[in-house]
């Protein structure tokens, strides 16, 4: 009988501790997955931040075209023409391009974390 018993609570306490250890392993990843969501909310600020950029930079190149436009036919006019203005250089779509690609592997790493939590909680109640 005392064998039963030691065997009996040997069993309640690490089925305990199996429990708490799959507990802190979903508290853990759910702390990761809240902490992506967050990053993944700043990529997108972001994003739209550089696509503002961007539209911004199409409105500057189009008036940089115009003043181009103008000296070259003041300058064949025999107009005197100013200094001429710094070049713009486009580097947005490539910004653009790379954060996309940083959103779409944060979104993918958190349904990697979800389906964990998700196989942890299954493991709980098998």
């Amino acid at each position: 009988m005392y064998s039963f018993k030691t065997f009996f609570i040997c069993v309640f306490i690490a089925s305990f501790l199996g429990c708490s250890s799959s507990e802190e392993r979903y508290e853990r990843i759910s702390r990761q997955e809240t902490a992506l969501k967050e990053e993944r909310k700043k990529i997108v600020n972001l994003q739209n931040a550089i696509e503002d950029a961007a539209k911004a930079h199409s409105n500057l190149k189009k008036r940089y075209t115009q003043l181009e436009q103008l000296r070259e036919e003041n300058d064949n006019n025999g107009n005197p023409v100013g200094p001429t203005p710094p070049s713009i250089d486009d580097a947005y779509g490539d910004q653009l391009r790379q954060i996309k690609k940083n959103y779409e592997e944060i979104t993918n790493k958190i349904e990697e974390l979800f389906e964990e939590r998700k196989r942890i909680v299954e493991e709980q109640y098998d």
